[in-house]
């Protein structure tokens, strides 16, 4: 317990916030507080918790202390180390005239770590992003691509069917082909889940869920999405998420103190999000790829249909949707059917030999008597969002 030595006295000037009226006063400390004494004896309390001191420091010889709208002026040179003695851990944060220098310096330093981070977030990492998947080798790309890849293969088993996977393999490699030149090798992975969706990882691997599979109705379908992923892959749109979300990874571990390995590196990749500017790029120049490789460009428009009519069926909350991050969707089906009416070109059959109706169930099993489009609507799983989930909440 602090003991003030009570007998002391100061004189000071008191402004009681009220009127522009100066008061002589005698100031005591106590225990608790500075004693305020008026000419004609009224005594005004300052708990010392109650204290700020604008003017002055512990070691000047005159210091201006306020409570609220009130003002003390006190001119002694052995006031500041009376009231230290008094309320230490009151006076202590108000430091000498050095210590509040050497305080606003380190201030001054957080302020502009802060600036710095930010604007190492905002533009320095995303430049970067975009240079490093510039001049990144194409085998360096592939080995990040198959990171990813075997991160979701060790969680959801591989469709390898032949009579899928070839006819698949088909359809990447006309629009490979009508692609050409580019460093990439496309390769498409099936994996089995009733999730669904489709989505590019760097270099050029195509990860294809079985949910989204089957709710082609033929191939051309099928072949609208694997043009779009194509394009993320082509665009580098993959490996510039892929650079960004690692480096601001590795930025939150430093200053967390979070360890960092490679699967926590891959995972980052999950929570990646293309911005909708590469969308729309995507869904363009996917278009494009498909006019190069004569391949009804319908099927495109068609399965965004599909995915309008089940978002309008299934109130899926947005962070869960498949086109969460895509533009709105009835835009993609307006500006690809803009395009086909305005670009006409001759299609040629894809896979005519393949029967798809059976084709697209082979990997559950063959398409099931009570099998229908509403079928697992609420089974969603969204890469580009970094969200997962078995079933998204049901609506009533």
């Amino acid at each position: 317990m602090n003991i003030a030595d009570e007998k002391k006295t100061w004189q000071g000037q008191y402004y009681d916030g009220l009127s522009a009226r100066r008061y002589d006063v005698t100031v005591k400390l106590t225990n608790a507080a500075i004693q305020i004494t008026k000419d004609d004896q009224s005594v005004v309390d300052w708990p010392f918790k109650e204290i700020t001191l604008h003017h002055g420091h512990l070691a000047s010889k005159a210091m201006r202390l306020e409570r609220g709208r009130e003002r003390l002026n006190i001119h002694a040179p052995d006031f500041p180390a009376a009231f230290k003695a008094a309320s230490p851990e009151h006076a202590s944060h108000w430091g000498t005239k050095k210590e509040r220098k050497k305080n606003a310096h380190y201030a001054a330093l957080i302020i502009a770590l802060i600036a710095s981070l930010a604007a190492l977030y905002l533009w320095i990492i995303p430049f970067g992003a975009d240079y490093a998947a510039a001049t990144i080798p194409p085998s360096w790309e592939s080995s990040l691509g198959e990171s990813v890849v075997n991160d979701f293969t060790d969680h959801f088993p591989q469709c390898a069917d032949p009579k899928i996977t070839k006819p698949v393999d088909s359809i990447v490699t006309r629009l490979e082909t009508a692609a050409q030149p580019h460093p990439y090798k496309f390769k498409v992975y099936i994996v089995k889940s009733d999730m669904i969706n489709a989505f590019a990882a760097p270099g050029g691997h195509i990860i294809i869920f079985t949910g989204l599979l089957e709710k082609t109705k033929r191939p051309e379908e099928l072949a609208g999405v694997l043009g779009h992923e194509a394009q993320h892959i082509l665009k580098r749109h993959a490996t510039k998420s892929l650079f960004q979300n690692l480096s601001t990874h590795v930025l939150i571990t430093l200053f967390t103190g979070g360890s960092s390995n490679t699967a926590g590196l891959v995972n980052t990749f999950a929570t990646m999000r293309y911005s909708r500017v590469a969308e729309t790029e995507a869904d363009d120049t996917g278009f494009k790829l498909l006019q190069k490789a004569k391949i009804d460009p319908t099927g495109m428009a068609a399965f965004f249909k599909v995915i309008e009519k089940r978002e309008k069926k299934v109130k899926i909350p947005k962070v869960f949707s498949y086109i969460s991050t895509h533009p709105d969707t009835a835009g993609r089906i307006s500006r690809i059917e803009a395009a086909i009416n305005a670009n006409p070109y001759a299609a040629q059959p894809l896979l005519p030999d393949v029967a798809w109706e059976e084709a697209r169930y082979v990997c559950s099993g063959g398409k099931k008597a009570h099998d229908s489009d509403e079928q697992h609507e609420e089974d969603v799983y969204d890469v580009e969002n970094g969200e997962v989930t078995e079933e998204a909440p049901k609506t009533e």
